[in-house]
């Protein structure tokens, strides 16, 4: 499996995971997820912010960035991706400030909006 797509491949795949086709959501996952977890490290030594913390952000942007990427702007997706990723990294870095570990309150009544939007797209894109 090669690790670029062309231009045309990339609008096509996000046109069928857009239409609920998993096997291109999947695709484009793969494809951009070395990506994300490069920008978020880097925007992660920035702001202080753990890399365990920065690779789950990166996990999580990717599935809402195709959902809200928007085909009828002639922008390539990993440009989109990259403004998505910066600001779940400042987000995540005011949520998580330097030196606490990553906490996870999903079970509590104030869970962290990492964890919320987690549980959101586990509904959204559900295990099968």
């Amino acid at each position: 499996m090669k690790d670029r797509l062309s231009e045309s491949e990339e609008r096509e795949l996000i046109r069928r995971a857009k239409a609920g086709d998993d096997g291109a959501r999947n695709r484009l996952w793969e494809a951009f997820f070395p990506f994300a977890v490069t920008e978020c490290r880097k925007q992660a030594e920035l702001t202080n912010l753990d890399a365990d913390i920065a690779e789950g952000e990166a996990a999580l942007a990717i599935p809402e960035a195709i959902i809200r990427f928007d085909l009828r702007r002639h922008n390539r997706f990993s440009t989109y991706l990259a403004y998505r990723l910066r600001g779940a990294i400042t987000a995540a870095s005011r949520e998580h400030p330097a030196g606490r570990g990553p906490q996870c309150r999903l079970s509590h009544p104030g869970a962290s909006s990492m964890c919320q939007r987690a549980m959101c797209l586990s509904r959204i894109f559900p295990r099968r």
